[in-house]
């Protein structure tokens, strides 16, 4: 009996070796799991989340350096309890079958989530750095962009600088609407770290509550705590700022580059007209009166002729004015009182020269007119002023048919009236100078039946011309009436159509909710503008006398479709937007 003694003793000092080997460790793997459940969330800075990596390191440079130590351990465990059953109690051998497996789940289980949570820092460590990265590239940028922003705001005054200005300011823009694609980067970059955060929270909030202890959860940081969060938020706010700033100088240099070129055009076609009739003008007035009746109808017929061509074309002086008046008002505020009245300056020089030539080819008619009716007799006279007032009275007649809506027609009518006009006043002296002399005629008559048919025909001429002159003035009232609200209606609808399509192709190339946001404020801001144009148009369809309205109607509608149509993909774009911003928050 002394083997079988020496055996037990063997075994029973091997077990106590292995059982307080597997204490050993068993008190070891505790005191790791300690050190992974006391870890925190993914750090937002980069040099704390690498400490976190490093510490993780460690931890698994341990758990490695005691893989055969534990392989050992768990091998003498399996020779103890297959031999040691005839020598050691049955609950010795379970306790240590126990302790044994309970050291390899622990271990495994330690080294696994290891593992896992630096893999999971790991990335979001890589995450960290291309925002970082990202970041300090776009901020660089924001400020260069900003303050180069900032010089074109303040250069926008300098109207000489204009046509460079715009161009420039067209190739900025889409610079920055480019550099979304970087602040999707910079975001994408922020969210990915955040989702391999939020893994790594999740697998050491499992291995927590894996524990014996059963720990309670580590609580995610929170948004308004996050650095990284906020940082995103400012740094989007201060670009969707540029982006609106960028568009909204766009816009106005847009207005008022189309605003100059309207203006230099019509200068320069007014002072092309000016230069060449002002020669031909300075002729008609330097001639002397001639004295017999037949040259001085060819003087009279000639400086009508001219007379009505500088009544027809006041349109271009017209235009001229109206030109620079939209371009002030376009920039009024925003430059130099200096640059204001250069531009004012050439349209007040061309007008003051256009206004004294006419005036004195209207002079220079009246006092042909009267001097050919002074060389006429009194009833040859009358006789010419009863035939010219049926011309004139047939003439306006024509006229009072109803307005066309149609610009150029409406022009067509004012340049025709505007002749009438010229000619009804330029026959005032004439009218009066026979007045005059067929009185003095009719008290000094010897004849009372020749006194008598001269003065009906003189009260005929009298009467008809004041009526004629009233109609024809009361219908250049209407007409000027018209012609200003059609003016103003067209104006008005083509800065609409032109923003109108501008926005849907805007929207049709929008990525991002920022560029949505700052359509659908545009878009508020002209609202009221839209509702005010659209009732000019319909006061204008509605008017009595007018003609031509298709055009007009056809532009109410088309503003209505496009404003509507618009609203409807602002809509969806804004819909879909708010779905994806979500979608990437969940």
């Amino acid at each position: 009996y002394i083997i079988p003694a020496e055996a037990r003793q063997a075994m029973e000092e091997k077990y106590r070796l292995c059982d307080d080997t597997l204490s050993q460790l068993l008190s070891w793997v505790a005191e790791v799991e300690d050190r992974l459940a006391s870890q925190d969330v993914a750090q937002e800075d980069i040099d704390q989340l690498r400490n976190q990596i490093n510490i993780l390191k460690l931890v698994k440079e341990e758990l490695e350096s005691q893989a055969r130590p534990v392989a050992n351990c768990l091998d003498q465990v399996r020779v103890v309890v297959t031999t040691g059953g005839e020598y050691l109690s049955r609950d010795e051998v379970l306790s240590l079958e126990k302790n044994g497996k309970a050291l390899r789940l622990r271990y495994d289980r330690a080294n696994d989530r290891t593992d896992k949570l630096m893999r999971r820092l790991t990335a979001a460590k890589d995450e960290l750095n291309k925002f970082k990265s990202e970041l300090t590239t776009f901020t660089s940028w924001l400020d260069k962009a900003r303050h180069s922003l900032e010089d074109r705001e303040r250069s926008f005054a300098q109207l000489n600088k204009m046509d460079v200005s715009s161009e420039s300011t067209r190739e900025f823009v889409s610079d920055v609407i480019a550099h979304q694609a970087d602040l999707r980067f910079i975001t994408m970059a922020a969210q990915k770290f955040f989702d391999e955060s939020k893994e790594y929270l999740t697998c050491l909030n499992e291995f927590r509550t894996s524990l014996p202890a059963r720990l309670p959860h580590v609580e995610p940081v929170s948004p308004q705590d996050s650095a990284v969060r906020n940082t995103v938020q400012v740094i989007t706010q201060q670009y969707r700022d540029l982006l609106g700033r960028a568009n909204a100088l766009s816009d106005r240099l847009s207005g008022v580059g189309g605003r100059q070129r309207e203006y230099r055009d019509a200068l320069d076609k007014a002072r092309a007209w000016l230069r060449d009739a002002e020669p031909r003008a300075n002729k008609v007035l330097s001639e002397p009166v001639a004295a017999d009746p037949h040259t001085l109808e060819d003087q009279l017929s000639r400086a009508k002729t001219l007379n009505n061509e500088f009544v027809a074309q006041g349109r271009l002086i017209d235009n001229a004015k109206q030109a620079v008046e939209s371009l002030v008002r376009s920039v009024e505020g925003q430059v130099s009182p200096g640059e204001l009245a250069s531009l004012q300056e050439p349209v007040r020089d061309l007008e003051a020269k256009y206004r004294q030539l006419s005036d004195s080819l209207a002079q220079k008619c009246q006092l042909l007119e009267t001097a050919l009716v002074q060389s006429q007799g009194v009833q040859d006279a009358l006789d010419s002023l009863l035939a010219w007032l049926n011309s004139a009275e047939n003439t306006l007649k024509d006229m009072t048919r109803p307005v066309s809506l149609q610009k150029e027609r409406l022009e067509d009518r004012l340049r025709e009236h505007r002749v009438l006009q010229s000619d009804i006043d330029s026959h005032q002296p004439s009218v009066e100078s026979v007045s005059r002399t067929a009185q003095d005629l009719i008290n000094t008559a010897s004849n009372p039946r020749l006194a008598k048919k001269i003065e009906t025909k003189t009260k005929d001429v009298v009467t008809r011309y004041e009526k004629l002159q009233d109609k024809c003035h009361r219908l250049g009232e209407s007409l000027s009436e018209v012609h200003h609200a059609l003016c103003l209606f067209s104006g008005e609808a083509a800065e609409l159509e032109r923003w109108l399509g501008e926005a849907s192709e805007a929207l049709s190339e929008a990525t991002t909710v920022v560029r949505v946001d700052e359509l659908c404020k545009q878009r508020d801001s002209r609202k009221d503008r839209l509702e005010t144009t659209l009732r000019d148009g319909r006061t204008l369809i509605s008017k009595k006398d007018v003609t031509d309205t298709g055009n007009v109607r056809d532009r109410v509608k088309a503003l209505e479709t496009q404003w509507r149509e618009l609203n409807l993909l602002l809509e969806d774009r804004q819909r879909l937007g708010k779905a994806r911003t979500e979608q990437l928050m969940a």
